[in-house]
């Protein structure tokens, strides 16, 4: 084959050819998909803990008297201001508590009969527990006491995507050890003659190896060309949808830099593992 400069195997017929690249191309599109969604879990993760692991949200309950809820309001912070270790307190307004109820209530958010509670947002270091005995009834919600078990299932997901990376990995020496020995049977009488005029077994691996890390990066480039188009539409679907609960695709600088070294990566996992196949079937030891 031109592409792969002077060889003495004639490369032309082998299915791998035709077969492999492709074969590749889906491996790299999946691990395009799997590690944009690496990243996207892992900012996600990163962008909880800073923002809410020192937060924390007081709900004062509604009751039939609006006034009287202003007045519990005003208590309960002023004495949130003087407890020591609190950094930050303010007062949600009832418009925030709605547009942050929309996604789950719709339209309802929006009415007058809904009774909101009041609601302080608060920066704490350590809080002190006499809230509850000057405004009865108030609920502390610790955010750090529910955010670990959420990060820790966002983990756990992301180790899921790196497991599938690695399976995407294996899936792809699998399949370029199968090609290589069905290269290896297809050429047999060329790699036969080849041992008659004196070439070695490194020669002939030397051979296939090359011919694999071209398949690889035509197969990586393909890859990528399907990839990239797709994983920027998810993208730009997901960045329109109004809700902040579903992580955008985009995985940033990291994560196209990590995108773009498929291609020569999978080029060299193709070419170490066709060599090592060749030499270990020619040398009889499988």
């Amino acid at each position: 084959m031109k592409l792969f400069g002077r060889t003495d195997i004639l490369f032309d017929g082998d299915d791998a050819s035709r077969f492999l690249p492709w074969l590749i191309a889906f491996m790299v599109f999946l691990a395009v998909f799997a590690i944009a969604g690496s990243v996207a879990l892992n900012k996600v993760a990163q962008n909880w803990v800073q923002g809410i692991e020192d937060a924390m949200t007081v709900q004062i309950p509604a009751g039939d008297d609006a006034a009287q809820l202003e007045r519990q309001v005003r208590r309960a912070t002023a004495a949130l201001k003087s407890v020591n270790g609190v950094k930050f307190v303010q007062v949600i307004s009832n418009e925030d508590i709605q547009r942050q109820l929309a996604p789950w209530l719709g339209e309802a958010s929006n009415t007058a009969d809904l009774p909101l509670p009041g609601v302080l947002e608060i920066i704490v270091d350590r809080l002190s527990q006499r809230l509850s005995a000057i405004v009865p009834g108030a609920v502390v919600d610790d955010h750090r006491a529910w955010i670990s078990g959420v990060v820790s299932a966002i983990r756990s997901t992301e180790l899921l995507a790196i497991l599938i990376i690695i399976l995407i990995a294996a899936a792809t020496v699998g399949t370029v050890i199968f090609t290589t020995r069905a290269g290896l049977a297809l050429h047999r009488q060329a790699i036969e003659l080849l041992h008659l005029t004196g070439a070695r077994d490194v020669y002939i691996a030397r051979q296939f190896a090359t011919r694999a890390f071209f398949l690889g990066l035509r197969g990586g480039a393909i890859g990528l060309a399907l990839a990239i188009p797709a994983l920027a539409l998810v993208s730009l679907i997901m960045s329109r949808l109004e809700t902040s609960l579903i992580p955008n695709l985009a995985p940033g600088i990291a994560g196209w830099v990590l995108i773009l070294l498929l291609m020569p990566l999978v080029a060299l996992i193709a070419m170490i593992t066709a060599r090592f196949t060749v030499i270990k079937t020619l040398t009889g030891i499988v």
